[in-house]
C-alpha cells in the first residue's frame, strides 16, 4: 500500500498518518482524499477487474452489490455482468440509482436489485403484499429491473408459524399466510421487469456526484460512498437506511425538482468522466451513455481532468448548471496547480463574474448558477426538451423512459396513499398511446387530446404508457367509468366465516364485516379464512359490474358463482364481477389471508440463549412485541358493494 500510494500521489504516506487520522489537521481533508482515491482504485483493479475477468472466462455471470468499504469507481461496472443496488429512496440518490448508473455507462441492461429490504424496520412480520408492490415500484423508479426478493428463510415443518425468522425483513414463505397469493405480485413485477429491460434507457441530465468532497471530509476509518451521496444530496435532515416510511419521507430538492420536471437522470463520478467521457456533437457520452446536459450539484472540490471534459462538452454546445455554488479548489493534497486550473475552467464555463441565474455563453454552449436548487429542473426544461412534460404531477408520482423499436416506454408509479390525477405530455405528440396495465397483463389505447393524456393513478398503483410513432395495433380504447354507477347494492346477508392455520377459531356467521381480532379467538390467529354470502340481483344484469371493497387485510381471492375473479392484495380493491354475476340468486365466496405477525404477538417469547452460546449473539430481541402497538387488523372489514354500470 505505501509503494501503490506513492507511485499514484507522488509523496509518502506513512509519515502523513498522524494528519490523515487528525480532524483538526489543515492536511487532513487533501490527504483523506488521496488515501480514499487510492484504496478504490486498488480494489477496482486488484479484485473487481480480476473477478470479472474470472468469472467470463468459466462461462460465470457475475452479480455484484458493488459498494461498502472502500468504494468502487463507477467504471468497475465494466467487468460486472449485472450491477445490483439496494435502498429505494427514489426521491433522492440512493444505492439503487448508483447501481443504476453504473449499470448504463457499462451498457449492462439488466439491473439489479436486493429488493425490499427491512421495508417495516423494525417489524419483520408487519409488511402486506401491497408494502412489497409499493417498495417494489419504488426501486423500480430508481432504475432497477431485476428483483431479488428478500426473504424467504428456511424453517422447518416443525418450526410451526411463523417459523424461524432471520433478522431483518420482510419475512416470506409458507409461515406467512400472505404467501399462498404472492404468485399475484410475482406476475406483476416480472412483467413490469421485462418491459422494463427492453431497449435503452433514456436519461438526459448527468449528475456529477460530489465524490471529491465527500473523500476530502470523511474519515479515514470507513468511507461508505453510497450511503454519504444520499444523505450528502439530501433536503432537510437524512434519513435512515431502510425502511418504507424512510423512504417515502426522503427527498432532495434537486433531484425531485429534475424528475418533476420530466427528466431522468444518471451519476457521473470524476473516474467515469476522466476514463470514458468524450463530446460527440453536442452530447456528453459517457461510456454507453450520453447526455444533453450536466448539474454540478453545490460543489467545493472538482478533479481538474474531469473539468476538462466538463468544459470540452460546454464549448461543444451543452449545457451545465450549478447549484448553490460554484466548485473553486481540486481535491488532492498540495495540489496548487490543480486547484489554479479549476478556477481558470470555472470562469471560462461560468464567467468571471457569474450572476445567479443569468446564462453565460461558452463556446457553443452555456452555463448557468442555479441558487435554488428547486429551481434546476424548470431551468434545464427551458433549454432542454423534457423526456415527459407533467400536468399537475403529484410528489409521489414518478416515472420510468426506455426506447425500443421505435416506441417509447414510460412507467409511470404512484407511490402515495392518494389517488394521482394529472396530465401528460409526450415529446413529438406521438399519435397513439396506449395504457399497459402490468397487473392484469391488458393493454388499451389511451385516449390524447392536443398531444396531452389524462393519468389516473390510485393509491400504491402504476401503468406503463407506450407511445408509438405511427397508429397500428388492435388495442381496445381505454373504458372510461361513469362517475356513478346506474345501479348499487350492499351485500348485507349474514356471512359465514370459516377460518384455516394454526389454531384456528371456531366457523362463526356474522351480521357486519369486522376485524377477526373483534371475534372470539381471533386477536392472535394468522391464517386465511373462507367467507361465504348469497345476494339477489333483479332484472337485466348491467353491461359491467364491479365488486368494490372498504378494507381487505391483507389479501383476498374473490369468487363469484363458482367463477374466479382475481386476487386484490392492493388498491383500488375493487374487482371485475362481470363474468359472474347471474340473475337470481349469486353466491359469493372469499379467500382472505392476514399477516403472519398477530399469531406471532400471541406465542411466548422465544428463549434465544441457546443459539446465542452455540452461535454467538448474532440474535438481537425481537422488536414487534414492542413497536406493533396490539394485532393488525385483519379480514374483510366495512362494506361490500356491487356496482352496475349500463352505460360503459
Amino acid at each position: 500500500m505505501p509503494e501503490e500510494f506513492h507511485r499514484r500521489r507522488g509523496y509518502d504516506l506513512i509519515p502523513r498518518l498522524p494528519d490523515l487520522f487528525d480532524d483538526a489537521s489543515a492536511a487532513r481533508r487533501g490527504l483523506r482524499f488521496d488515501f480514499w482515491r487510492t484504496l478504490a482504485e486498488l480494489l477496482e483493479e486488484r479484485f473487481i477487474e480480476p473477478l470479472g475477468s474470472w468469472c467470463e472466462k468459466r462461462g460465470l455471470v457475475l452479480e455484484m452489490e458493488a459498494y461498502g468499504t472502500p468504494p468502487n469507481p463507477m467504471t468497475a461496472a465494466r467487468s460486472m455482468a449485472i450491477p445490483t443496488g439496494e435502498h429505494y429512496e427514489w426521491r433522492g440518490y440512493c444505492v439503487q440509482r448508483y447501481a443504476a448508473s453504473m449499470a448504463r455507462m457499462a451498457g449492462r441492461n439488466i439491473v439489479g436489485a436486493e429488493a425490499w429490504t427491512w421495508a417495516g424496520i423494525p417489524n419483520r412480520l408487519g409488511d402486506s403484499l401491497s408494502d412489497l408492490k409499493v417498495v417494489s415500484d419504488m426501486t423500480f423508479l430508481a432504475g432497477a429491473n431485476d428483483l431479488t426478493g428478500v426473504d424467504v428463510p428456511y424453517s422447518p415443518a416443525v418450526a410451526g408459524a411463523p417459523g424461524w425468522l432471520p433478522y431483518f425483513g420482510p419475512i416470506l414463505g409458507p409461515g406467512n399466510p400472505q404467501w399462498r397469493f404472492f404468485p399475484a405480485l410475482s406476475a406483476y413485477l416480472n412483467r413490469c421487469q421485462w418491459l422494463l429491460r427492453q431497449g435503452e434507457p433514456i436519461r438526459k441530465i448527468g449528475l456529477y456526484l460530489p465524490v471529491e468532497d465527500i473523500f476530502s471530509d470523511g474519515s479515514a476509518e470507513q468511507m461508505l460512498l453510497d450511503f454519504a451521496l444520499k444523505d450528502r444530496l439530501v433536503t432537510g435532515a437524512p434519513t435512515s437506511e431502510f425502511g418504507l416510511a424512510n423512504a417515502l419521507r426522503h427527498h432532495s430538492d434537486l433531484l425531485d425538482g429534475l424528475v418533476s420536471a420530466g427528466f431522468e437522470y444518471d451519476g457521473l463520478d470524476f473516474w467515469a468522466l476522466q476514463r470514458l467521457g468524450e463530446v460527440k456533437g453536442k452530447r456528453l457520452v459517457v461510456g454507453q451513455a450520453g447526455f444533453e446536459a450536466v448539474v454540478l450539484p453545490n460543489l467545493e472540490r472538482i478533479s481538474p481532468e474531469a473539468l476538462e471534459r466538463l468544459a470540452a462538452f460546454c464549448r461543444a454546445g451543452g449545457t451545465i448548471v450549478a447549484s448553490r455554488r460554484l466548485p473553486d479548489a481540486a481535491p488532492g493534497l498540495n495540489d496548487e496547480s490543480g486547484t489554479q486550473r479549476v478556477r481558470e475552467l470555472v470562469d471560462k464555463i461560468f464567467g468571471v463574474s457569474p450572476q445567479p441565474d443569468e446564462w453565460h455563453a461558452c463556446g457553443r454552449g452555456k452555463a448557468l448558477l442555479v441558487p435554488d436548487e428547486r429551481a434546476v429542473g424548470l431551468v434545464l426544461a427551458g433549454t432542454i426538451e423534457p423526456q415527459i412534460r407533467f400536468d399537475g404531477k403529484p410528489l409521489n408520482v414518478g416515472f420510468v423512459h426506455r426506447q425500443a423499436g421505435g416506441r417509447d416506454i414510460y412507467f409511470l408509479a404512484n407511490v402515495g396513499t392518494d389517488e394521482a390525477r394529472f396530465g401528460i405530455r409526450l415529446p413529438g405528440a406521438p399519435p397513439r398511446l396506449e395504457a399497459w396495465d402490468a397487473k392484469s397483463g391488458s393493454l388499451r389505447r389511451l385516449p390524447t387530446k392536443g398531444g396531452r393524456a389524462e393519468v389516473l393513478l390510485p393509491a400504491r398503483n402504476s401503468i406503463f404508457v407506450v407511445a408509438w410513432g405511427r397508429t397500428p395495433g388492435t388495442a381496445p380504447p381505454e373504458p372510461t367509468r361513469q362517475a356513478a354507477p346506474d345501479r348499487m347494492i350492499e351485500i348485507r346477508s349474514a356471512w359465514s366465516l370459516r377460518f384455516d392455520g394454526p389454531d384456528a377459531p371456531s366457523e362463526t356467521r356474522l351480521a357486519g364485516l369486522v376485524s377477526w381480532t373483534e371475534l372470539p379467538g381471533g386477536r392472535f390467529f394468522s391464517g386465511a379464512a373462507v367467507y361465504s354470502s348469497n345476494f339477489v340481483w333483479k332484472g337485466a344484469l348491467p353491461r359491467r359490474a364491479i365488486l368494490a371493497f372498504e378494507q381487505i387485510r391483507e389479501a383476498a381471492e374473490v369468487r363469484l358463482n363458482g367463477v374466479p375473479l382475481g386476487i386484490l392484495y392492493s388498491p383500488p380493491l375493487e374487482i371485475e364481477a362481470t363474468a359472474g354475476l347471474q340473475q337470481g340468486l349469486n353466491r359469493l365466496e372469499i379467500i382472505v389471508v392476514n399477516l403472519p405477525l398477530n399469531r406471532f404477538l400471541g406465542l411466548p417469547d422465544q428463549d434465544l440463549g441457546p443459539l446465542r452460546a452455540r452461535f454467538g449473539n448474532r440474535f438481537p430481541d425481537p422488536q414487534e412485541k414492542k413497536v406493533a402497538g396490539g394485532p393488525a387488523p385483519s379480514g374483510l372489514i366495512g362494506q361490500v358493494r356491487l356496482l352496475a354500470f349500463d352505460k360503459t
